[in-house]
């Protein structure tokens, strides 16, 4: 599993490998970089959230530092 950032996920749909990384691992990414990635009408953002759509690409709540902290 690996998980992305908003700018690495946006570059990687611009140059058109997204669809390759997605068919060859499991990429899951925070609920932020979901909104970040999918705000403008851009092809990018249409490309990733059809991913997210199809279940390509997951979306998970990340917990912050103080939810870790006990």
């Amino acid at each position: 599993m690996i998980i992305f950032d908003s700018s690495t996920l946006i570059l990687l749909a611009k140059v058109e490998l997204l669809k390759e990384i997605v068919r060859q691992l499991e990429m899951v990414i925070p609920r932020e970089v979901e909104r970040e990635s999918t705000v403008k009408d851009t092809f990018d953002a249409k490309l990733i959230k059809k991913l997210i759509e199809d279940g390509k690409i997951r979306v998970a709540k990340v917990r912050g530092k103080e939810e870790t902290e006990g």
